[in-house]
């Protein structure tokens, strides 16, 4: 995990890019919603076992996963593809993204016992904050 954190990750994003060499050379620099999933998955099961607190952590994901790849897409839709400067580069809405959706998802709210708060994002293109929660 820390591996991953430290060179699998778009600076300019904060998601996790698409393929990177066992080097830590970026392969793909294209961000899936699906890997950010697993980051979110993977900060959730590993939060709370001895490491680092990691609650800063998985709230900054769960915002990133909405800032990108949930909020800009039509209801009910997300967005796959990012691109390195946070493009949306997505032509399709692949179903089997939902599943990972999902237990990412479930796996945030089980380990926040459904408390959670609003979460700031990101200042958006309009440079205005703004804020989301996500409810059970």
């Amino acid at each position: 995990y820390s591996s991953a954190v430290a060179s699998g990750l778009n600076r300019a994003t904060g998601l996790a890019y698409a393929a990177v060499s066992r080097h830590g050379l970026p392969l793909d620099r294209l961000s899936r919603s699906w890997p950010q999933c697993e980051a979110i998955k993977a900060a959730v099961a590993l939060d709370g076992i001895g490491g680092p607190d990691l609650k800063p952590e998985i709230e900054a994901r769960v915002a990133r996963l909405f800032r990108w790849h949930i909020d800009p897409a039509p209801l009910g839709l997300w967005i796959d593809r990012i691109d390195e400067r946070g493009r949306s580069v997505a032509t399709e809405v692949p179903a089997s993204i939902f599943y990972h959706l999902v237990t990412a998802l479930m796996q945030y709210l089980d380990k926040t016992g459904g408390q959670v708060e609003a979460f700031p994002l990101p200042v958006s293109e309009t440079g205005k904050s703004s804020l989301r929660q996500v409810y059970a």
